[in-house]
C-alpha cells in the first residue's frame, strides 16, 4: 500500500483512539472489542490445552494471553460484554498477514475497533541480509497499519515477546534466528512506525525480558517451552498482566523501586470510604522515623456493621525482594467502646486472593493514645500484577492507614547515637535509620555498644527500646543499676522526654566509678516480652512481660538522654541488630 507526507501527516494529526478511550468504554458495558494480532506467541501454541487458530475462528484458547486479559478487563471493569480477539496465527508473518487481512477480519470479527499488530519472530526467516529483513517488514507492518486506519480501526504496536536464542541452532539456513536479530531489527521497526503514525506502542519485549531474566517468583522453566520460544501459562499470564497494566490506568507499576506508599492519598485508590472520614492530622500515624510519612488515616464510627472496602490497589511489581505492610491504627488503651472478639470483625486485606486477618488493630494497646501504628507483614509482592483490598471486617468501627512496600529488611550495625559536651557546648547527633520495621511482630535482638568517659555514678542516661512520636520505653542506666521504664515525650525536641515511670529493674553489681566503655547490653523483643541481657548465653537480667498487649512500632535507640554534662564528656552509643525474623 503506497503512502506519501500527506497521507501520514493526515494520520497523525487527525483522531485517535488511545487507550484510555478503550478503558472508559469497557467500564461503560461496550464490548469494544480489541484484537491482537500475530504469530504463534499469539496463538497461544505451548500453552495449556491449545489448539491452532485458522481464519474464520473465534480464537480463544483457554491459557493465551489474550483469554487471561479478558478475564482481567471484565472484572476490572464490570462488564460482561468486553471482548478481546486472538488473532495470533502460529508460523505466519507480517507479510503474510498482509495478505489475509480482509479475511482474518471478516466474519467473527469484522466490529473489532482496535488491532495490536506483532510478529516479527518468523519475518527473519528465509531472508539473505538483515537489510531484507528490515525493509520487509517495515514494508509489511506500515502496511497492516494504513489499513486499519482506511477501515476506521484504530492500530497499536507490540513488540515481540522475549526469546531466549543467544545463538541460531541453524546458522547456515537461519543465520538471524536470535533474540538479538528481534529486538535490533523487528522491535526498532515497530517503535520507529509509532513515533511516525503518532500511535501507541506496548514495549512487551522490555517487560518479558524482565521476567525471563530477573525475577524470583517464576522459575524459567515455568515461564518458557523448551524450544526458548514460545511462552507457557505462566509466561502468558504475565504478558496478559503487562497489557492489562497498559489499559488501566489505575494499575500503579513498580519498575526498579525499591519502596512505596500507597493511603487515601493515592490517585490510584478506589474505597467505599466517604472523602469527609479521611483525617489530616500530623502525627496520629507518625512512626516516629523522623518523617510524617503516613500523614492521613480513617479512625471513625461507621453507620452499621457491614464489611467495608476501605482501600483497593493494583501494583504491577517488576522488583524482587518487595514485601507489602498494612500500616495499621491501634486504639487507646482505653478505647470507650467493646473491642471485637472475633477474626470476621476485624480488618483483614485480600492479597492476591489470600484474606489476612490485621488481628492487631481492635486490641489492648499499651498506650493511652491513639496513634500507635503497628506495622503488619501481609506477604511478598509476586513479579507481576498483585491485587490488594483492604476491608473494615463486620464491625461498627474503622481504622486504616494505608499500604507500605519496602524491600526486606536487612541486618546491619549502625553508629546512631552520639552526644558530646566541648567547651560548654554540647552536640547531639541523632539518627533514624531503622524504617517501617516491626519488631513485635517478629522477633528482634540487638546488641548494645556504648563508649564513654562518663561514669554512671556521675550521670544517668536512657537508651530508647521502643521510641514513638509522643511516648516510649527506655533503658537506663545509673550507678550499676539497669531499668526499664516508661517516658512520655514533651515537645517535638526528640530527648525532651519525661514523667518517668519503672517497669523493672536489676542492679548488675558493677562497680559504680567504671565509665559506661565497658558496657554491652543485648535487648532481644517481641510480642510477649522484652528481656536484656549482659551475656546471651545466661538468663536474662530483665524479663518485662507485656501481656501481650501492642507496645506499639517505633525506633530502637535513636537517641540517649543525658541527665548533665561536663566539658569534654560524650557517649557514642553503637547498636548492632543480630537477627530480625
Amino acid at each position: 500500500m503506497k503512502t506519501d507526507k500527506y497521507t501520514v501527516s493526515k494520520i497523525c494529526c487527525g483522531e485517535k483512539v488511545s487507550f484510555q478511550d478503550t478503558w472508559t468504554s469497557w467500564e461503560n458495558n461496550e464490548k469494544f472489542p480489541v484484537a491482537f494480532l500475530g504469530d504463534s506467541t499469539v496463538d497461544g501454541n505451548e500453552t495449556t490445552s491449545w489448539v491452532k487458530n485458522e481464519i474464520g475462528q473465534d480464537h480463544q484458547p483457554p491459557h493465551a494471553f489474550t483469554t487471561y486479559l479478558q478475564n482481567l478487563v471484565r472484572v476490572y471493569t464490570g462488564s460482561n460484554t468486553a471482548r478481546i480477539y486472538n488473532a495470533g496465527f502460529s508460523g505466519q508473518t507480517a507479510s503474510w498477514a498482509y495478505s489475509n487481512i480482509n479475511s482474518i477480519f471478516a466474519g467473527n470479527y469484522s466490529d473489532v475497533k482496535m488491532i495490536g499488530i506483532g510478529f516479527g519472530i518468523n519475518d527473519r526467516l528465509g531472508v539473505t541480509s538483515i537489510k531484507d529483513y528490515e525493509s520487509d517488514f517495515k514494508r509489511s507492518i506500515e502496511n497492516i497499519i494504513l489499513w486499519c486506519f482506511k477501515n476506521n480501526i484504530q492500530p497499536f504496536l507490540l513488540t515481540t515477546q522475549a526469546t531466549v536464542e543467544p545463538g541460531s541452532t541453524d546458522s547456515s539456513s537461519y543465520p538471524y534466528r536470535t533474540s538479538e536479530s528481534i529486538n535490533s531489527v523487528a522491535n526498532t521497526v515497530k517503535k520507529n512506525l509509532a513515533k511516525k503514525y503518532n500511535i501507541q506502542l506496548m514495549d512487551l519485549n522490555y517487560y518479558t525480558s524482565k521476567l525471563l531474566s530477573n525475577n524470583d517468583t517464576y522459575s524459567l522453566k515455568n515461564i518458557i517451552s523448551q524450544d526458548h520460544l514460545h511462552f507457557k501459562d505462566k509466561g502468558h499470564e504475565f504478558e496478559a498482566e503487562t497489557i492489562f497494566a497498559y489499559f488501566n490506568p489505575r494499575v500503579v507499576v513498580l519498575d526498579g523501586k525499591n519502596k512505596l506508599k500507597i493511603d487515601f492519598t493515592s490517585q490510584n485508590i478506589k474505597s467505599n470510604v466517604e472523602s469527609d472520614k479521611v483525617s489530616f492530622e500530623n502525627s496520629p500515624i507518625n512512626l516516629w522515623y523522623g518523617n510524617n510519612l503516613f500523614n492521613n488515616f480513617i479512625y471513625y464510627c461507621k453507620k452499621d456493621d457491614m464489611d467495608t472496602l476501605l482501600q483497593d490497589f493494583l501494583v504491577f511489581n517488576l522488583s524482587n525482594g518487595l514485601e507489602l505492610y498494612s500500616m495499621q491504627i491501634q486504639v487507646p488503651k482505653n478505647p470507650g467502646y467493646t473491642l471485637p472478639s472475633s477474626e470476621d470483625e476485624k480488618p483483614y486485606v485480600i492479597f492476591n486472593d489470600k484474606k489476612y486477618v490485621l488481628k492487631d488493630t481492635f486490641i489492648d494497646s499499651y498506650f493511652s493514645t491513639m496513634n500507635v501504628n503497628r506495622p503488619f507483614l501481609v506477604d511478598n509482592l509476586r513479579f507481576g500484577l498483585n491485587k490488594v483490598k483492604l476491608y473494615s471486617g463486620k464491625f461498627n468501627r474503622a481504622a486504616s492507614g494505608g499500604f507500605y512496600i519496602s524491600r526486606n529488611f536487612k541486618n546491619y550495625s549502625s553508629r546512631i547515637s552520639i552526644v558530646q559536651d566541648t567547651n560548654g557546648d554540647i552536640s547531639k547527633q541523632f539518627l533514624t535509620p531503622y524504617k517501617f520495621q516491626n519488631y513485635f511482630e517478629h522477633k528482634a535482638l540487638f546488641k548494645l555498644n556504648i563508649d564513654s568517659n562518663i561514669s554512671t555514678s556521675r550521670t544517668k542516661f536512657l537508651v530508647p527500646v521502643v521510641d514513638r512520636a509522643d511516648s516510649g520505653l527506655a533503658l537506663e542506666f545509673e550507678n550499676g543499676t539497669v531499668e526499664l521504664i516508661e517516658y512520655v515525650r514533651k515537645s517535638s525536641c526528640l530527648d525532651d522526654v519525661g514523667n518517668l515511670k519503672k517497669l523493672a529493674y536489676i542492679n548488675t553489681q558493677s562497680n559504680s566509678q567504671e565509665s559506661t566503655k565497658s558496657i554491652k547490653i543485648y535487648v532481644r523483643i517481641n510480642e510477649a516480652s522484652i528481656e536484656v541481657y549482659k551475656e546471651l548465653k545466661s538468663s536474662p537480667i530483665i524479663t518485662y512481660n507485656t501481656h501481650k498487649e501492642i507496645i506499639g512500632s517505633g525506633i530502637f535507640a535513636n537517641f540517649i538522654k543525658l541527665e548533665y554534662q561536663c566539658n569534654g564528656d560524650y557517649l557514642i552509643l553503637d547498636t548492632d541488630i543480630l537477627y530480625s525474623i
